[in-house]
C-alpha cells in the first residue's frame, strides 16, 4: 500500500514538474525573443543616431539666439513708441486733467463733470504705467 501511495505521489510529482519544465521554456522563449528585439533596436537607434549631423545643435542655436535678439530688439522698440505715444498724451491731455481736478467741483455735477471723472480716473491709471524721472518700470 505504501509504494502505491508513493508510486502516486511519485507521478504527480513528476507531472507537475514537467508541466513547469514547459511554462519556464515558454517564457525563456519570450525572454530570448523580447532580447533579441531589444538588441535590434538598439542597432536600430544607434545607426539613427549615427547618421545625424554633428553640427546641427550649433546651428540651430544660432538661428535660436538670432530669433530672440531680433524679437527682443522689437520689444524693446514696441515699448518705447508706447511710451512715447502715452508721453505725448499726458503732454497734451495733462493740462486738462489738473484744471478739471482743480476747479471741477465749482461748475457743480453736470454730465461733463461726470464724464472728466471718469476721463481724470483713467488719466491716473495711465500715468502710473509710465517710467518716473526716465526710470524704466
Amino acid at each position: 500500500m505504501i509504494e502505491f501511495i508513493a508510486f502516486t505521489v511519485f507521478s504527480i510529482v513528476s507531472i507537475l514538474l514537467v508541466g513547469y519544465i514547459f511554462v519556464l521554456r515558454n517564457k525563456n522563449k519570450l525572454l530570448v525573443f523580447n532580447l533579441a528585439q531589444s538588441i535590434l533596436d538598439y542597432k536600430i537607434l544607434s545607426d539613427k543616431f549615427e547618421e545625424l549631423p554633428k553640427d546641427s545643435p550649433v546651428s540651430e542655436s544660432k538661428a535660436m539666439i538670432e530669433f530672440l535678439e531680433s524679437t527682443r530688439n522689437s520689444a524693446f522698440e514696441y515699448i518705447e513708441d508706447v511710451q512715447n505715444t502715452l508721453t505725448e498724451f499726458v503732454k497734451d491731455i495733462g493740462p486738462i486733467i489738473d484744471y478739471h481736478d482743480k476747479y471741477g467741483g465749482v461748475m457743480g455735477e453736470t454730465m461733463d463733470w461726470q464724464n472728466m471723472e471718469r476721463v481724470s480716473k483713467q488719466y491716473k491709471q495711465i500715468l502710473r504705467l509710465l517710467p518716473n524721472d526716465g526710470e524704466q518700470k
